[in-house]
């Protein structure tokens, strides 16, 4: 995976993670936008539910917690019990398994 997709896809789980709590419950007063967005999310989230479950409980950890916009890298390592060069790997297989799941090219993330 190259660095410009490995960098839009992480931004995307960042932004995805948050918009999951924002936008959580639907209210049918909703614009277009907004029902984009939580489309959007639940898109994400099927697809990450396509991953094995160590790279689910991966992303789960570091990017869709409650507080998953203050847990960094090294919590997660911590709190899975694995090294930095496993979290690397795994990772870096969740992200390319993402990418082909949610058919994703560089470029198309940010227009969303």
């Amino acid at each position: 995976m190259d660095k410009p997709m490995f960098k839009q896809l992480k931004k995307t789980l960042v932004d995805v993670g948050i918009l999951k709590h924002v936008y959580e419950e639907p209210d049918p007063n909703d614009d277009q936008r907004i029902q984009g967005f939580r489309q959007f999310v639940e898109s994400v989230e099927h697809a990450v539910c396509g991953l094995d479950s160590v790279e689910q409980e991966l992303i789960n950890l570091r990017y869709f917690n409650n507080d998953a916009t203050d847990k960094t890298d090294a919590d997660v390592i911590k709190a899975m019990g694995i090294s930095a060069g496993s979290y690397n790997k795994i990772r870096l297989r969740a992200f390319e398994k993402l990418a082909e799941l949610l058919q994703l090219e560089v470029g198309q993330i940010n227009d969303t």
